[in-house]
This record gives C-alpha cells, sequence and structure tokens, in this order.
C-alpha cells in the first residue's frame, strides 16, 4: 500500500516561486505533481504525492525564484512515509533575509492515513517592521502552567513550538487599601496567593539578564478593583517595580493627537527593533473597569487597555486600540474576517483566545491576528509563528 502525503507550501514572502524537484526515490508519478508548480508571493499551496508501496520515499525540492530563477531555498524530504520523524524534513534557506521552517504529521485530521508536510517560509527581517504588522504566541493564564512565566518567554532556536511566548498574562486583583495586587482567578484579593510584584521581579530580573530582549507584551487581567482610583495606583504600582522607561506607553503612541486611535492612525507603531529592551502592557478583563483605565486622563496612563468584540464585531474605539475576541470554531468564519479586514491597521491590534487545537491555530495565523493566545505552550509542533518570535502578518485570502 502506498504511503500518500499532502505538501502545503505557504509562501508568506514578497516573492513568487517556482518549484524544481531534483531529485526522487520510490515516489510515484517521480514527483511530477509538485513539480513546476507556480507558488505567488503571499499565498498558500497544497500538492498530493505518495510513496510507492513498502518504501519511504524521498524528494528533494528547490524553490526558485519565479522568473530569474534564482534559488531561494531547498526542502528535502527524506521520509514522505513517516515525515513526522525528526529526519525526515530538512529544509533550508539558500539566500539571506529568508527563514524556512518544515513540520511533519503522521495523519490529517478526518484521514489517518494522510501524511501532512507544511512548509513556511517567512521574511526574516521582522525587526525592521512595526508592532501592528506581527504575528506572536501568547499564552493564556500564564501563572497557571507547569512553566514559569519566564520559561514561557524563552526562545529555543531548536524547538520554536515550545515556549517562545511574545505576550504573557496574569489575572490580578487589588486590595482593599489600594496598594498591593494578588495574582490569580479569583475576583478578589488574597494576601496568601502570589503577588504581583513577584511576578513583576521575575520580569526585570529576566530584562537585566537579556539586554536587547525582544519586546514583550503583558496583559493584565482585572479580577478585582477596590478603589476608585485603581488606574493611577496600579500605574504607579507598576513604575516602582519595572525599569525606568521600560515600559511603551499609549502617550508615545498618541502623540499630539486628540485620542489613542488617532493618534496610532497618525504616528504609527514603533519597530520591533525600536521596541527592543520594552514592555508593553495591556489591561484586559472586567469590561467597566477596563474601560475606566483606559478614558481616565488617558496621556497619564502607562498601559493600554483592550476591548471585548463579538467574533464579527468591528473592533473601533477612540480610547483603545487592542481587540480581544474569544475564538470559537463554530463560528471560525466571521472571526477570521475580522482578522483578515484589520489586519496591518494602527488602530487595531488583535488578539485570539484560546486557540487550543491546530485548526484554530492555523486560521489565527493565516487570518492575521496579532496575538494568538493558547494554553499549547510545550510540546505542541504546530503552536508557533516561524523560527523567529515574530512573523510578518500575512492574511491569506
Amino acid at each position: 500500500m502506498s504511503s500518500p502525503a499532502r505538501v502545503t507550501i505557504d509562501n508568506r514572502t514578497a516573492t513568487a516561486l517556482t518549484t524544481h524537484v531534483t531529485r526522487n526515490y520510490w515516489v510515484e508519478g517521480d514527483g511530477a505533481s509538485i513539480d513546476g508548480k507556480s507558488i505567488p508571493a503571499h499565498s498558500q499551496q497544497a500538492f498530493d504525492i505518495s510513496a510507492k508501496t513498502g518504501h519511504h520515499g524521498e524528494l528533494d525540492i528547490q524553490l526558485l525564484e519565479t522568473g530569474s530563477r534564482r534559488l531561494i531555498a531547498t526542502l528535502d524530504i527524506k521520509s514522505i512515509k513517516d515525515p513526522q520523524d525528526g529526519h525526515g524534513l530538512q529544509p533550508r534557506s539558500d539566500i539571506d533575509g529568508l527563514q524556512i521552517t518544515a513540520v511533519g504529521h503522521r495523519s490529517s485530521p478526518g484521514a489517518s492515513d494522510l501524511r501532512r508536510i507544511e512548509v513556511t517560509l517567512l521574511d526574516a527581517s521582522t525587526a525592521r517592521l512595526p508592532y501592528n504588522q506581527v504575528s506572536m504566541k501568547a499564552s493564556h493564564n500564564s501563572y497557571q502552567r507547569d512553566e514559569s512565566l519566564i520559561d514561557q518567554i524563552r526562545w529555543d532556536n531548536t524547538t520554536p513550538y515550545n515556549s517562545g511566548c511574545g505576550a504573557v498574562e496574569l489575572d490580578i486583583s487589588q486590595s482593599s487599601d489600594g496598594k498591593a495586587w494578588s495574582v490569580g482567578h479569583d475576583a478578589s484579593y488574597h494576601e496568601h496567593y502570589r503577588q504581583l510584584s513577584g511576578f513583576l521581579a521575575d520580569l526585570t530580573a529576566w530584562a537585566r539578564e537579556t539586554p536587547g530582549h525582544d519586546v514583550i507584551t503583558l496583559h493584565l487581567d482585572l479580577k478585582h478593583t477596590a478603589t476608585a482610583n485603581f488606574p493611577a495606583e496600579l500605574d504607579a504600582y507598576l513604575r516602582d517595580r519595572l525599569p525606568e522607561g521600560s515600559v511603551y506607553s499609549p502617550a508615545a503612541l498618541m502623540g499630539t493627537a486628540p485620542t489613542l486611535a488617532k493618534g496610532a492612525e497618525a504616528n504609527g507603531w514603533p519597530t520591533l527593533e525600536a521596541l527592543r529592551n520594552r514592555f508593553i502592557i495591556c489591561i484586559t478583563g472586567d469590561g467597566d473597569d477596563k474601560k475606566t483605565y483606559a478614558e481616565t486622563d488617558p496621556k497619564a496612563r502607562l498601559c493600554f487597555a483592550d476591548k471585548d468584540i463579538d467574533a464579527d464585531g468591528t473592533p473601533s474605539d477612540a480610547h483603545r486600540v487592542f481587540f480581544n475576541i474569544h475564538i470559537l470554531h463554530a463560528s471560525r468564519d466571521k472571526w477570521m474576517k475580522t482578522f483578515r479586514d484589520n489586519a496591518g491597521k494602527p488602530q487595531v491590534i488583535t488578539r485570539a483566545y484560546e486557540a487550543n487545537s491546530e485548526d484554530n491555530w492555523n486560521d489565527c495565523l493565516n487570518s492575521g491576528c496579532n496575538l494568538i493566545a493558547t494554553n499549547k505552550i510545550r510540546g505542541h509542533a504546530w503552536a508557533m509563528v516561524g523560527t523567529q518570535r515574530f512573523a510578518r502578518k500575512v492574511p491569506l485570502v
């Protein structure tokens, strides 16, 4: 019995590609189904191949720039039958400024005998992209995990799907005197819970040990506030515990504009390079509290605040540029359209939660969501945006 596989090549670069099979070994049709095929820029193409009965099947494929025939990247498939094996796929970039990843799966949803090979090409120059034009992995309820907060942030080039988060999340509650914040899911302050100050100390220590670190987004989910002055009290608490000047604030984006949204449109976000050694903090959680935070003396605020919208909602608010969508697979067509329609807009930063399945993860990534929040932090090969912490947002139509 032959071993069929579907090879999907996701070309997230500005270069149109043409495939060229240079070697095949025990492959049905000698690889003709994938040879000489076009893959336009910013597009995705799927090809079906099969190893002959009783053989693993090997296929070497060059990806050439259409027209010039310049070699862009190479994919060597050492085993069509077992592409999930660590040595079964060998992708490599043949030019500077490009990253290529390949992940193999022994089966496909609904077709246990159909192997999957997923190849992604990305522009490696993400440092020159503004914050609003990239996608990143985000940890949901980061304090509840086996991995420490810092373990979830750490980047590992050898297994980019393990941790490597660009964003983390903590649920917080304020003490009755307004001076302390505990971390936990309960909607009340607990003195015996770990305090927010401990997590901030971890982030500060990591930042000092990692000069030039990538920008990290910290979501603070408000479970309980105790005072009318909580916006200023929270800001003061954070300023006292994070390195001076380490937080990129709404005022910097707003500039002289009358509102945050207008400031984002007029000024645009800094590049990832410019945001090195910085944190971006976004208030999420209780709807009334985060609205109060965003609208109370906006230029004095240290943090951004998000707004919850429905899957097909309109992400628009004068004082908020972060928008949160609880994704459900049944409504995927709606939220994918929302992500696609708003991809790259400086006044709209989108966050999806909870992207806990491979299908939902890929749908978020392919439709251009900025922050893809998941519980699958380690051990899931699909839970990554590429071989860097950030990937250029290229929504597929």
